[in-house]
């Protein structure tokens, strides 16, 4: 029979690392922007430049970016149906082909956000930047975007907002979420 140097029972204690989470997400972003250990390839179809029809034997332009499937899963509803939900539609190839709701211009800055938070807009992608976040439900991402917009409005430029944000059943275009409270600076006394 051991004998214990403690002759009460310990409680145990929770520790919390607070840059835990900056570390994590550091790893991850550098293990996807340098390849390692993706499982899964995110592939979108190209449209033809001409809006014609892809003509019988054509092979269809893509757009593929590689990415983990957790991590997919872990910011995305959708996606995580689509990666590990009783319809996945994975190939045997690990490939997930969205053929609707995802722009080819806006694929990798969504990835991208999937792992760092960070969404890179440029005036030719910004509207389908939203798009994108809105149809994976990456809430955050809408929150930037229709942040920027807010941010860029002008009197010239607001009404359009207001039809696309109607067109694309965004009210955080309309309704933008409230300003962060100001924080206060406290003099010492003395």
């Amino acid at each position: 029979m051991s004998t214990s140097h403690y002759s009460t029972p310990v409680a145990a204690v929770r520790l919390h690392d607070q840059t835990h989470g900056a570390s994590l997400e550091a790893g991850l972003t550098r293990l996807w922007r340098d390849g390692q250990s993706c499982d899964i390839t995110i592939r979108v179809p190209v449209a033809p430049e001409d809006g014609a029809a892809a003509t019988a034997g054509a092979t269809v332009a893509v757009v593929e970016v590689e990415a983990h499937r957790i991590v997919l899963a872990a910011v995305s509803a959708p996606l995580d149906r689509m990666i590990f939900g009783p319809m996945a539609s994975v190939d045997e190839g690990n490939v997930l082909t969205l053929a609707d709701g995802i722009d080819p211009a806006a694929l990798r800055s969504v990835v991208e956000y999937a792992y760092s938070g960070t969404l890179e807009i440029t005036q030719d992608t910004m509207w389908s930047v939203l798009k994108a976040c809105m149809y994976l439900e990456m809430r955050g991402g809408i929150l930037l975007c229709t942040e920027f917009f807010t941010e860029q409005l002008t009197p010239a430029t607001v009404l359009g907002v207001a039809k696309a944000a109607d067109a694309l059943h965004c009210p955080e275009l309309v309704t933008p979420p409230p300003p962060a409270p100001p924080t206060s600076t406290s003099s010492p006394s003395t």
